[in-house]
């Protein structure tokens, strides 16, 4: 699977082990999609916070609604922008210049699902109507 990434999310400083955290806000298209543009409103699915140790060569990940942080470990860390994790069944995920993307592997096809600014995320999870998502 291939998350196609729209726009980076937002970036917060942190203290510690960890330099960085970034958020990644998730859309779906309900209906059919061309490129930004969507036939139904874009849904709000959720996002996810990152965080990498370049020291550990590990990234923590969390959703609002999880007790507990996913850690995925053996990964090629650079800085809270950059890095790259496998994950199960042979894929990977990682963060370039700030936007993350997923493969499930080989033969597994596209996730089809559109990463945008928080503000724009929260529009849509508001219910403002979306059809065409702005390039950020």
């Amino acid at each position: 699977m291939v998350a196609v990434g729209l726009s980076a999310g937002l970036v917060a400083a942190c203290r510690g082990p960890f330099s960085d955290e970034i958020t990644i806000y998730w859309v779906t298209c309900p209906g059919l999609r061309d490129g930004l543009a969507c036939s139904q409103p874009w849904q709000a699915t959720g996002h996810r916070t990152f965080r990498a140790s370049l020291e550990r060569q590990e990234v923590l990940s969390w959703t609002e609604d999880e007790a507990v942080a996913r850690r995925s470990t053996r990964c090629a860390v650079r800085d809270a922008r950059n890095w790259s994790c496998p994950t199960p069944g042979g894929g990977r995920e990682e963060m370039v210049d700030g936007r993350y993307r997923t493969s499930a592997g080989p033969g597994k096809g596209p996730w089809l699902i559109g990463q945008v600014p928080s503000h724009e995320w929260w529009q849509i999870k508001r219910g403002q109507e979306v059809r065409e998502l702005a390039e950020w």
